[in-house]
């Protein structure tokens, strides 16, 4: 998952050993492959990695060292045996402040970007517009929509086409629920939703109530969020190209990690039936793994 990555991350920095020397302002890594072994490249890329998790732990050690000991005075060192801590204690307190300060930025600096890059490895951003399907005719067959189309899988929903009513945000086809109820959940088990936008419209030809889109967002059967919408009041007068879809944004912290997403719809005024469908374009979402 997408958190798990971050972590993942955060524990190759940390926590994972390499070779690396520091003296007072130069710093050397080094990564030293073992060629008794047959090399590739994710196993240079590792060890690669391994070696600047190992460099930002030492300087980050010294920049502890050297803030502790900055502006104190120590007595000059006797000449009796020193310790291999000892001596490298002694030598932090040569480091400067510029120079620390040099070593935090570069530190943090590369610890933001890589784990920054990895995280965006496990997560991908999909738009949903449906044209690329094929559509069938007579519709009284059913055009639904096909399995994992790009990492969902949509329930009661199929493939319509434009038909002279309500034209859609994109293109000439999009997403329809006869009935105006319908789910989408995401196809890999142990992957994640977060929504980000869409577009949508309440079909139930002219005149048309104002319309309420009811919205609940599930991890596993769990409810997290839900969300009522409005598509607006119909009349007649007017050109039948004037009628378009509306859409929204979402608040990806309310909207995140979700396995499934349900959609129903109803009269505004009343909770009536609206006796037609839900339309849906442009569906923006990530997958997180």
């Amino acid at each position: 998952m997408y958190q798990l990555c971050k972590s993942a991350a955060f524990f190759w920095f940390f926590f994972v050993p390499g070779s690396a020397t520091t003296e007072s302002r130069n710093v050397t890594v080094m990564v030293v492959p073992r060629h008794d072994q047959p090399q590739s490249y994710l196993l240079t890329v590792f060890r690669t990695s391994m070696g600047l998790a190992s460099y930002i732990l030492t300087t980050s050690r010294v920049f502890v060292t050297s803030f502790l000991l900055l502006g104190t005075q120590s007595p000059p060192l006797q000449s009796s045996p020193l310790t291999e801590t000892a001596a490298i204690t002694h030598q932090a307190q040569s480091v400067t402040q510029p120079a620390m300060s040099r070593i935090l930025r570069t530190a943090i600096l590369a610890l933001l970007t890589i784990s920054n890059a990895l995280a965006t490895n496990c997560a991908k951003t999909y738009e949903a517009k449906y044209d690329e399907l094929t559509w069938h005719e007579p519709i009284e067959t059913g055009n639904p929509i096909q399995s994992n189309y790009k990492g969902l899988d949509y329930t009661i929903f199929q493939l319509d086409q434009y038909d002279g009513f309500i034209s859609p945000s994109s293109g000439n086809q999009y997403a329809m629920a006869f009935g105006g109820s319908g789910n989408i959940t995401v196809h890999d088990r142990g992957s994640v939703l977060t929504l980000k936008s869409f577009s949508y419209a309440c079909n139930a030809g002219v005149p048309q109530p104002e319309c309420a889109i009811s919205m609940w967002g599930f991890r596993g059967r769990r409810l997290v969020a839900q969300q009522v919408i409005t598509f607006p009041q119909l009349d007649p007068g007017h050109y039948i190209h004037e009628f378009v879809m509306n859409s929204t944004t979402f608040d990806t912290r309310r909207w995140s990690r979700l396995t499934s997403v349900g959609f129903s719809i109803s009269r505004k005024d009343n909770g009536g039936d609206m006796y037609g469908g839900l339309m849906i374009d442009d569906f923006k979402y990530t997958i997180s793994t």
